[in-house]
């Protein structure tokens, strides 16, 4: 009955059969029309269905991801085929600083440390350039001396050096002690709480250039700090200025975390015997207590020759060991 006929559903419907195959036809059209309209609907139906699922699907493996890259981001930050420890402890000295190296040496020992193999011992103002190991700790030395920014330079010549090299860096001062919470906190800056390659952390100035940062700031800030500034000046940059053109590490970095301030600790402390006292500032984020000659200078360089730390023995009976680590909370 429909050989005759040529319907088009879409373009509308052309026939050349009788009135009764017309209507019939009609008939099988609105029917046709309606089957696919049900068919679209369902699939239509389907269609959303599934994209809902598939957007559930997507918001949670994203959720997952997401976690994974908060978790493991400094990890990943470092697919830049760097190699390297975790973190490195930088020390900043001088070469008459020999005994603030034995007294913090002295509480990490008493801290139980183990670390020792992460530690860098930046020396300035040393008759040459050279870098060797005393033990598992390595020894920088440079002739070059720009007081508490010496350790940054020599990072910055070094920063390729097998034993020097790190993902990321804890930058001290020699005169420093440690208290019975470090070892744990430098433990978790090695692996849940990694320092990004362009992070730079650090309490609000000033804080005696205590930070920590990536190794990606020392890839950055390049010769900034082969500058020799005078104790005035290093003041200054402690301040947030830039004296002689250099430049804070927190310019070089593209993520700058800020750490809790600095606490005054205790009355001033003559910890050196020099016959000057010096103001204690604990940082609780790392448990650091750092000891300041409030607007002096020079109370261990005086009358003390020098004798270095890594050459010959720290033991020193002026010292009453027992009381200073009672002092700072170790047993």
């Amino acid at each position: 009955m429909f050989c005759r006929t040529w319907f088009k559903l879409d373009d509308g419907f052309q026939s050349q059969s009788s009135a009764h195959d017309l209507c019939l036809l009609n008939c099988f059209r609105s029917w046709f029309r309606g089957l696919h309209c049900q068919r679209a609907s369902v699939k239509r139906d389907c269609m959303i269905r599934n994209l809902w699922i598939g957007l559930c699907v997507q918001v949670v493996l994203s959720s997952r991801i997401a976690a994974d890259n908060i978790s493991d981001h400094a990890h990943r930050e470092f697919d830049r085929g760097f190699s390297g420890p975790a973190l490195k402890l930088v020390i900043n000295s001088n070469k008459f600083y020999w005994r603030p190296r034995a007294m913090l040496m002295g509480t990490l020992q008493a801290a139980r440390f183990q670390n020792y193999s992460d530690i860098v011992i930046v020396i300035g103002g040393s008759s040459q350039d050279q870098v060797y190991k005393d033990g598992e700790i390595t020894v920088v030395e440079t002739t070059f001396m720009s007081y508490d920014l010496t350790g940054l330079s020599a990072l910055w010549h070094q920063r390729n050096h097998p034993w020097v090299r790190a993902q990321a860096y804890l930058y001290l001062l020699d005169t420093v002690t440690v208290g019975v919470g470090f070892p744990e906190k430098f433990e978790a800056l090695s692996t849940v709480n990694r320092v990004g390659y362009e992070e730079y952390r650090a309490p609000p100035i000033p804080s005696s250039n205590i930070c920590l940062f990536g190794h990606g700031v020392v890839e950055n800030y390049k010769k900034n700090f082969d500058v020799i500034l005078s104790k005035q000046d290093g003041l200054w940059f402690e301040q947030g200025h830039a004296p002689r053109g250099v430049r804070r590490l927190d310019k070089f970095a593209s993520n700058v975390t800020t750490l809790k301030a600095r606490q005054e600790h205790g009355d001033p402390v003559d910890i050196y015997k020099t016959g000057y006292s010096r103001r204690v500032f604990w940082y609780p984020d790392l448990d650091l207590y750092k000891y300041i000659l409030w607007d002096r200078n020079g109370d261990l360089v005086g009358h003390i020759q020098y004798m270095d730390i890594i050459q010959k023995s720290t033991k020193d009976h002026s010292f009453d060991w027992k009381k200073l680590l009672r002092w700072i909370g170790l047993p």
